[in-house]
């Protein structure tokens, strides 16, 4: 009975429309803040000026309150986007990302992170806002500003205080389009055990170029950020990270209701940490992958759809890391075990849209349908 009523209400949960939240972009393969290949809601923080197109909704994403947003713990995020005359604006609440100095210091550093931690608890983020505007003079354009700040005063010996500043610009004209996406700044001073901590990000760029032709979309990408790390007063590391990305992609119809995407994303990393205080704990890791993904998309009744996704890295994929020190220096590997597949749904209630992963996670039902957990990382539209 029990499985019988998840069904039913399975039945009722889906939508059909392509605009949808981050459970579609993850059962799709693609980016949670936005996709250079899909129409989506999401692409807002990707361009800015993509606003223009989607507008007059409310999106609510379910979650955890200070999640650092995985599958298991989504963030609860959400705001709204309204159109008046040829202006669009909107608002959002509570976009986060991987929300943990240690982590990202250790992401950018790579092996070199053993004398660099960053030095005790640090203040977190504060809830970060989004604002929007957006319109079109025969150009589509857009903006996005981010902001987040938090503070600790009771601290016996001394404050905590973290600040982020983000500012997003985006066009659109034709088949070409592009957006500049920018860490205006992000710092950390003090922390629980030392009041001459820091933790500062450099201006941190993403910049994109996207152009479609013949039913295909070429894109160009650069992304590059970098840190400096100081402990106790003095500065320990400098740091940088740097992407580019090759890609193409083409979404096929099957029928009115159907459609199917094939896309291919050449990436080149480079990670770079270099001591600053007289150590030998200096790395450079470089690798390059050629991910590919094939997706689908169907509206299976006019109250369901469904979709999904396999993604691969094909013929290139290695890494390698030269460390101080080290004996393997030169030496790369290859990047082996990359196969995801992901399923999701929409459920569609009139203006009304539920959005989700088709609940297949965990140590006991990978490659199962979970009728227990129907869908996970759910979020709601509602369309005015």
């Amino acid at each position: 009975m029990k499985k019988q009523i998840l069904l039913a209400t399975a039945a009722v949960l889906v939508s059909g429309s392509v605009f949808a939240t981050k459970a579609r972009q993850q059962a799709l393969g693609q980016a949670a803040d936005g996709s250079w290949l899909l129409d989506d809601t999401r692409n807002v923080f990707y361009n800015a000026a993509s606003l223009n197109g989607m507008k007059d909704y409310v999106v609510i994403e379910s979650g955890v309150v200070g999640a650092l947003d995985t599958e298991a713990a989504p963030a609860a995020e959400g705001g709204f986007f309204r159109s008046h005359g040829d202006l669009s604006y909107g608002a959002y609440m509570g976009r986060t990302g991987a929300d943990n100095l240690a982590a990202d210091y250790a992401t950018e550093a790579g092996a070199a992170t053993a004398t660099h931690a960053v030095g005790g608890t640090v203040q977190a983020a504060g809830d970060q806002l989004d604002l929007f505007i957006a319109g079109d003079m025969g150009v589509e354009w857009g903006a996005r500003l981010s902001y987040s700040s938090a503070s600790d005063e009771k601290q016996a010996a001394h404050e905590l205080k973290r600040s982020a500043l983000g500012l997003g610009l985006g066009m659109a004209m034709g088949d070409l389009s592009t957006s500049l996406n920018l860490d205006v700044s992000d710092k950390t001073e003090g922390s629980v055990t030392d009041a001459n901590t820091t933790w500062e990000a450099d201006l941190g760029i993403d910049l994109n170029v996207d152009y479609r032709m013949n039913g295909n979309t070429f894109h160009v990408g650069y992304d590059k950020s970098g840190f400096e790390n100081t402990l106790a007063g003095t500065l320990e590391a400098e740091g940088s990270y740097s992407v580019v990305e090759l890609g193409w992609g083409r979404v096929m119809e099957v029928s009115s209701t159907s459609r199917w995407f094939t896309q291919a994303e050449y990436r080149m990393t480079t990670r770079e940490v270099t001591d600053k205080n007289g150590g030998t704990d200096t790395s450079e890791t470089k690798s390059s992958s050629l991910p590919v993904t094939i997706g689908f998309e169907s509206d299976a009744t006019s109250w369901l759809t469904l979709r999904g996704s396999v993604e691969q890295n094909v013929l290139i994929g290695s890494t390698e890391t030269e460390t101080t020190g080290a004996t393997n220096n030169g030496k790369s590997d290859s990047t082996v075990d990359t196969t995801a597949v992901n399923l999701g749904a929409t459920l569609n209630f009139g203006k009304l849209m539920v959005d989700g992963v088709i609940g297949t996670s965990g140590t006991t039902n990978t490659g199962r349908l979970n009728l227990d957990q129907v869908m996970t990382r759910v979020g709601v539209h509602y369309w005015f």
